[in-house]
């Protein structure tokens, strides 16, 4: 046999280091099954825009949406804006106002404490937002501290009035609501709000002084007989003896018919169930149905129809004498051939 000469190996180059970068890219990105490499992500393959430009995008979103009235989307928009521009006191004043046109006064109320200095303008702002929470005597303080500094009057006489009115004490409300209009250089809407809550006041201070005493006339209670009753005795805990039936309640009670019997709810009935004409469901419904009764029964009726018919054939033929097809045969006469059930002789194959 002649020999077979060693097949020579095609040595496959190996690419340096660099030249893995040039075919795979400078990253590795996702995975494409189908052309087994790495494929670059777009997005990561484009460099990063400038702050400056970035920072002019956000503030044209932040219009829009604030113009539209995406309130909501405007805030996370501040918060992109502050991220790259954390010191831009336009912003937070901005998202300041977003939060108190939201109702989120916490959120505002923590910007507030944030902010650095304790001028005129940030204390104003806390009490407000102290105020709308509910918590009318901390606001208080700060009001009556700023007072007490000498601070003008115009930025926390309306707020005063307000927290006064919470307080329950509406004659200094009053006397607030009143200097504010007589001195105050008002708009037309501001007017009409303190106007408002003028009249709010002046309701509650009638109804204190002389309101109540017109209500006690009007529902006819003896206010100084109420003064003189003595006070009511405290409940006992003693259980009380039901009260005998009156005469009139026996006898009503020995006239009236005897009550009926009453029926079956028919609400505890399915609407196309009648009593009597529907047929009862099946009791074993729950069963598996290879297990039920009747199925069982079935597949035995099924499975004894041959072994009954084989039976009283055999019986039949033990237990009766059974006529004999040839008479020749039982007689003796003839021949003692005992013809088959096959019926003649033409099958059989000719020696």
């Amino acid at each position: 046999m002649p020999s077979q000469k060693p097949r020579a190996t095609k040595a496959t180059p190996t690419p340096a280091q660099g030249s893995k970068k040039d075919q795979s890219g400078e990253k590795k990105g996702n995975y494409n099954p189908r052309r087994k490499i790495h494929t670059l992500d777009p997005a990561a393959s484009k460099k990063p825009k400038p702050t400056e430009v970035r920072i002019k995008q956000l503030f044209g979103s932040l219009c829009a949406q604030i113009d539209g009235g995406h309130l909501a989307n405007a805030i996370k928009t501040c918060d992109k804006i502050l991220r790259l521009t954390p010191s831009d006191t336009d912003v937070i004043q901005t998202k300041l106002f977003l939060l108190l046109q939201t109702d989120q006064y916490a959120r505002a109320l923590d910007i507030v404490e944030s902010l650095s200095g304790g001028n005129d303008l940030k204390q104003s702002e806390k009490a407000y937002l102290l105020y709308r929470l509910h918590k009318e005597k901390e606001a208080k303080a700060i009001v009556d501290q700023a007072k007490g500094k000498g601070t003008s009057d115009g930025g926390f006489a309306h707020l005063d009035a307000q927290i006064s009115y919470r307080l329950g004490e509406y004659s200094a409300s009053k006397e607030i609501y009143d200097r504010i209009l007589d001195e105050g250089d008002l708009n037309t809407e501001e007017q009409n709000d303190i106007t408002t809550n003028l009249t709010a006041v002046q309701s509650h201070i009638d109804f204190l002084q002389s309101g109540f005493y017109d209500s006690l006339r009007a529902s006819g209670v003896n206010v100084t007989q109420l003064e003189d009753a003595p006070a009511p005795a405290p409940p006992t805990t003693t259980s009380v003896l039901p009260s005998t039936s009156t005469q009139k309640e026996v006898d009503e009670g020995a006239t009236s018919p005897p009550a009926l019997a009453k029926g079956p709810r028919k609400g505890r009935l399915p609407k196309h169930v009648v009593l009597g004409v529907t047929p009862m469901p099946d009791p074993e419904r729950w069963i598996k149905k290879r297990e039920r009764t009747y199925v069982t029964f079935a597949q035995g009726r099924k499975g004894r129809g041959k072994g009954r018919k084989e039976g009283a054939t055999a019986g039949y033929s033990q237990g009766v004498s059974v006529a004999p097809a040839v008479a020749g045969v039982m007689e003796g006469s003839g021949s003692g051939h005992i013809p088959k059930s096959g019926g003649g002789g033409k099958g059989r194959k000719k020696k």
